[in-house]
């Protein structure tokens, strides 16, 4: 009597033995030679289902961040009922937990990869096992807290900083408006300002392990220093001591005795007492 495999796909047969492939409906065929003092036996074909067996579904872990409360539940399919789950290499992050019934949970103390194998175990023996890793972050934080002054008609560029988080960053400003001229791109501030003024907005950053963060800022673009005095200059007297004050859109400058609370004048502005 020999055998063979109709469905090799799912089930060989080498001699006696049949050697499962994969899940599926596997069918054997036996066959009886005739000789001379018996005819040819009818081959007769036998089917059975070959069921899969326990595996664990959950191959990847989302992220986690340092002191932030994780919660995810590890997945298994194929077993029977009475799941059992169980670490057997690796470990957690401090402040994480496998429970029994496969839930990863706790807040995690420190940042880093953390590499470990799963275990679980059906009520009828079976078991299965996965390598799995868990990524806690540094959390995410704007280091940007402020910005330099710009100027009306002078280019400016600033660059935007932050750190932990996972993978490249995407800036963007979710609240309040840039100066006209001024544009946000990438982490870049940049453009020629266009008008004077406090322009108060949030920036936001985003990983793209889906963490972000907020951080209040203000541009500050100076209106152009300039002298709003006009007209001509009082009459000095000789003999006597000349004063007085011109004006300044950003500060005043005191001319008395040629002096200025922000720069000194043109030789030819400062007072001189007359010779007697």
């Amino acid at each position: 009597m020999s055998f063979a495999s109709t469905t090799p796909a799912v089930c060989t047969v080498a001699g006696n033995t049949v050697t499962i492939v994969a899940p599926g409906a596997c069918s054997i065929t036996a066959s009886q030679a005739g000789n001379a003092n018996y005819s040819a036996a009818t081959p007769a074909t036998r089917s059975f289902t070959v069921s899969p067996g326990l595996t664990i579904t959950t191959t990847t872990l989302p992220n986690g961040v340092q002191g932030v409360a994780y919660n995810q539940t590890l997945a298994a399919a194929n077993g029977s009922d009475g799941l059992t789950w169980a670490l057997v290499a690796g470990g957690l992050p401090g402040g994480i937990s496998l429970s029994g019934s496969g839930a990863l949970s706790g807040t995690p103390a420190s940042s880093g990869s953390f590499p470990f194998t799963a275990k679980v175990a059906d009520g009828s023996g079976n078991m299965a096992m996965q390598a799995l890793a868990l990524q806690i972050n540094v959390p995410l934080r704007v280091t940007t807290a402020a910005l330099p002054n710009g100027a009306p008609g002078l280019a400016y560029s600033q660059t935007l900083t932050a750190t932990g988080g996972w993978g490249a960053y995407a800036w963007t400003v979710s609240s309040g408006s840039l100066p006209a001229g001024i544009a946000l791109s990438g982490a870049v501030l940049s453009g020629t300002p266009t008008a004077s003024g406090p322009f108060p907005f949030t920036v936001q950053v985003a990983d793209i392990a889906g963490g972000a963060a907020t951080q209040p800022l203000s541009l500050q673009v100076d209106a152009p220093l300039s002298i709003v005095t006009s007209g001509t200059l009082p009459t000095g007297v000789m003999g006597q001591a000349y004063g007085h004050r011109w004006q300044q859109a950003a500060a005043p400058v005191d001319l008395t005795h040629g002096r200025s609370s922000r720069a000194r004048c043109p030789r030819a502005w400062r007072s001189a007492r007359p010779a007697s």
